[in-house]
């Protein structure tokens, strides 16, 4: 599932961001390997290939924190706090920058589950305050990738968090010489699949395997 959106948000420059598990279905193969299908498609959006190039790289600074990298990107997307951003985009407290973040849900892990909850929420709203210096900057594809993050998030969760969500994520690249989206019915597959239709893609809806990339767990 994690392979499935992130190839479409590196790869594709396609993303569903409606990934409720009602829109999700695990199907036996003939071979008996599962297949992972993807239905409901009414909410998608089209990511250009200088946007998608841009949104993985700051996802491999966000990995190898290289902080200067961070905030030169999110500085064009009108984004005047690096590391509230970071944090959200990766759900958790981002552990490189000035640690200012680190710390204070640090702090909250000493207290009770409902007063952690509480000031995480009045944290997060804090933190959109101060994350957007100039709205007109700001990419309207990132309310949407952050939709489809956070549901899959919980997804993730629900299943009890079986795999390394934010290390998957982060293993994928746009293709290097690639100047429009991977259309699905290329890719070989190894482990997971997805039917979805893509109406970028000049083949019909496909019945689509989705490789994992080496290093990923």
């Amino acid at each position: 599932m994690i392979d499935l959106f992130s190839a479409q948000m590196f790869l594709w420059g396609i993303l569903h961001c409606d990934p409720h598990p009602g829109n999700i279905f695990v199907r036996r193969q003939p071979s008996g390997q599962p297949e992972l299908v993807l239905i409901d498609h009414g909410l998608y959006i089209h990511m250009d290939t200088d946007f998608r190039h841009q949104y993985a790289r700051f996802w491999k600074a966000l990995l190898t924190f290289d902080n200067a990298a961070i905030r030169d990107i999110v500085k064009q997307w009108g984004v005047t706090n690096p590391d509230i951003f970071a944090s959200v985009t990766l759900m958790r407290p981002y552990q490189g920058g000035d640690l200012s973040t680190q710390q204070h849900f640090e702090g909250l892990s000493k207290k009770d589950r409902a007063q952690r909850h509480y000031e995480a929420q009045q944290a997060a709203r804090k933190g959109i305050r101060q994350i957007l210096g100039d709205e007109s900057k700001w990419p309207k594809e990132l309310i949407f990738i952050g939709r489809n993050l956070r549901i899959v998030q919980a997804n993730n969760q629900f299943l009890g968090s079986p795999v390394n969500r934010i290390k998957i994520t982060g293993t994928w690249r746009p293709a290097p010489s690639s100047s429009r989206p991977i259309c699905p019915s290329t890719r070989k597959s190894r482990t997971t699949a997805a039917t979805f239709s893509s109406g970028s893609c000049s083949s019909p809806a496909t019945s689509t395997s989705i490789s994992r990339r080496s290093g990923s767990s």
